[in-house]
């Protein structure tokens, strides 16, 4: 399986070709959506997955060393100069360089270099107790006894 980047965004920026006042001292946030390649290519309904990195230059990690002490590096883009044309090629490259057996075993290979949006997510366990399962239908509504959603129940689901 093969990734493809179907959307990027720097939000930091009102428009791609905002000029920053120096490029060589910038610290951006850049999103990205990927896809699989070959659900991408056929139109099918495809599912996205979000990565984020921060795009930062020496000058600002200095900045940010002094300020909130050393950084590991993790999900950053280090840049000489700010250039969002060169910033969406790197993103588009490595992306496009990474495969996996599956789709997770692709996006666990992405979130060693970009956060993953699911990165430490954990399913809710199952409730097993029925004491628990009581407490939550009476406190969230009958679905939270069944699938563990914590959601408030609407008014009409019966709250005692």
């Amino acid at each position: 399986m093969k990734a493809t980047l179907t959307s990027i965004m720097c939000g930091d920026l009102e428009m791609a070709d905002d000029v920053v006042p120096d490029p060589t001292d910038v610290e951006f946030l850049v999103q990205f959506w990927v896809s699989d390649a070959d659900e991408a290519r056929t139109g099918s309904d495809v599912g996205q997955d979000m990565f984020s990195l921060l795009v930062i230059t020496p000058k600002a990690l200095k900045r940010l060393v002094r300020r909130d002490g050393p950084q590991s590096g993790r999900h950053m883009l280090i840049i000489d100069r700010w250039d969002w044309e060169d910033v969406q090629r790197v993103v588009r490259e490595h992306v496009a360089s990474v495969d996996g057996a599956d789709w997770d075993e692709l996006a666990t290979k992405l979130g060693r270099w970009a956060k993953w949006e699911f990165e430490d997510y954990v399913e809710p366990p199952a409730i097993d107790d029925p004491a628990t399962a009581a407490l939550l239908e009476q406190v969230f509504g009958p679905r939270a006894a069944s699938t563990g959603d914590r959601t408030p129940a609407p008014p009409d689901e019966g709250r005692r």
